[in-house]
Order: structure tokens, then C-alpha cells, then sequence
């Protein structure tokens, strides 16, 4: 088998060198027409709204917050799977679409469907920003045996805070500040008895 191969190659070497030719510009072409990633997103899309209504519990958050949204949510189309938390103050419902759903159109959708949901007054809300989620790098929880979560509180705000911003300005060089290592700090403080 392999002998005919040779044999038909060693007779036939314009065709040969032509298809050889055509694989190598198909190749060079096609390798300059792939995109290429440092860090390719592999997470499907997702839309994330998060609603903030301070002072009030868990429960009442899920009740009149979450669950409304849920139910005005449900049959939005292309989702696959939707998720939420409802903590103290809190409501966050993460919606994760099918692998082909163009981002914008998620979040299109999800904009017009927000629009009814009839919340508390003065509860509004919001949709993150466009995001990947690999962008989220690093969340860290403060505990402590002896000490309160106000007093754990403080410390991240007037410590932990602190240092973070004032490490950010001494970092990011003019230069830096046109491509940020880190856009956005932000802290959320909730505890559990």
C-alpha cells in the first residue's frame, strides 16, 4: 500500500508540490485569521442581576425581591440554568445562557424583562457589567472567634481597604493606568449567627 503511495508521488510530482504548496498558504492563511487568547473565555454566557436593599433579612429579600425576579425571569430565551442567593440586603440571580447566545442579546432580554417585575419601592435593580467569569480573581472573607462582625467590619473598611487602595495608587504607573491590573474594588460586608 505505502510502496503505490511513493510510487504515485515519485510520478506524479507537480501534483505533489502543488498540493504541498496549497496546504502551506491554507495553513499561513488560517493561522493568521485565529483568534488567539492569552486567556480564551470557556464559561458560557451569563447575565447577572444583583439588588440591594439594606437593613432588610434573607427572607424577605428571597420573598420580595428574588422570587418576583425569578418568576419574571423563567422562560427567558436561550437560558439553560438560573441561580440565585438572597442574603442580608442582598439579591443576586446569575443566568447562565445557551453556548451560541450572543451576549448582548442576553442582556437585552434580560433588561426587557426586568422592566416588569414589580419590586418594593425603592428597591431598584441592576445588571452587572459585561464580564468573564475568570475576571473575578480574588474574594476573601475577614472571620475571627473573638471578635464582632462590626468590628470585623471596621477592619476591612478602614484597614484592609485601605492598604488595598493605597498599594493600587503606588503600583499603576501612567503607563499602567491605560491598561488597569484592576478595575474595581468593591467590599459587601454580611454575617450569620
Amino acid at each position: 500500500m505505502i510502496h503505490h503511495f511513493v510510487q504515485f508521488a515519485l510520478r506524479q510530482r507537480f501534483l505533489v508540490l502543488m498540493l504541498v504548496v496549497f496546504v502551506i498558504v491554507a495553513g499561513a492563511l488560517s493561522f493568521q485569521l485565529m483568534p488567539v487568547d492569552a486567556y480564551p473565555d470557556l464559561s458560557p454566557p451569563m447575565v447577572e442581576i444583583i439588588t440591594q436593599w439594606p437593613g432588610h433579612a434573607a427572607e424577605e429579600i428571597e420573598r420580595l425581591v428574588t422570587l418576583p425576579i425569578e418568576v419574571e425571569m423563567n422562560g427567558a430565551p436561550h437560558m439553560v440554568v438560573m441561580r440565585s442567593i438572597s442574603l442580608y440586603g442582598l439579591s443576586d440571580v446569575k443566568m447562565t445562557f445557551q453556548e451560541n447566545t450572543d451576549d448582548y442579546f442576553a442582556r437585552q432580554v434580560v433588561f426587557q424583562r426586568l422592566a416588569d417585575v414589580q419590586l418594593p419601592s425603592g428597591v431598584t435593580a441592576g445588571l452587572s457589567p459585561l464580564f468573564s467569569p475568570s475576571g473575578l480573581v480574588y474574594r476573601y472573607v475577614l472571620e475571627s472567634p473573638d471578635r464582632s462582625p462590626q468590628e470585623l467590619k471596621t477592619i476591612e473598611d478602614w484597614v484592609v481597604a485601605r492598604a488595598y487602595r493605597l498599594w493600587r495608587r503606588t503600583t499603576q504607573t501612567p503607563a499602567a493606568d491605560s491598561t488597569p491590573r484592576v478595575r474595581s474594588f468593591s467590599t459587601y460586608a454580611a454575617w450569620a449567627w
